[in-house]
């Protein structure tokens, strides 16, 4: 997803996963984005609702990796991110680079909760939660764990 604006969401980039199905999210790039006036910015879920039925096998657990964001800009928002991956699976290979989030009048106390996610930022703020350290303003992390992926 590239080039897009957003207005009056409850969140503009989201993915949404439960265990039982399996499968995959992986190589996502997002660039280019600009938002105003949302809930969050940022939400993944690794716990979305439950299944239509119970023929689900609690094994399949899905993968989520290598989510690049590049270049967001957000406006009014109540929540930076809502971050929830899976105990024992989690979401890996999280990179974000030049992402600035304006806060809204009254904004979450907790602008940033990650659960069992891994990856790194740049010239992110707020300043992002413990499992997304800052490597550096100027860093492409985006660009480069792409790269990586296909090598």
């Amino acid at each position: 997803m590239e080039d897009t604006i957003a207005i009056n969401t409850e969140s503009e980039i989201r993915i949404k996963i439960v265990v039982g199905r399996g499968g995959s999210v992986k190589g996502i790039y997002v660039r280019n984005v600009t938002m105003h006036t949302m809930k969050y910015v940022f939400w993944m879920t690794g716990n979305y609702k439950s299944h239509p039925d119970n023929n689900t096998d609690p094994k399949a657990l899905p993968v989520i990796n290598n989510i690049n964001y590049k270049d967001i800009t957000a406006e009014n928002v109540t929540m930076a991110a809502n971050f929830e991956g899976i105990q024992g699976d989690p979401f890996t290979g999280i990179f974000m680079s030049n992402v600035n989030i304006g806060l809204s009048a009254k904004p979450k106390k907790l602008q940033w909760n990650c659960t069992d996610i891994a990856g790194f930022t740049s010239g992110v703020t707020p300043k992002p939660c413990a499992l997304l350290p800052d490597k550096g303003a100027g860093k492409d992390l985006a660009a480069t764990s792409l790269l990586i992926s296909y090598l």
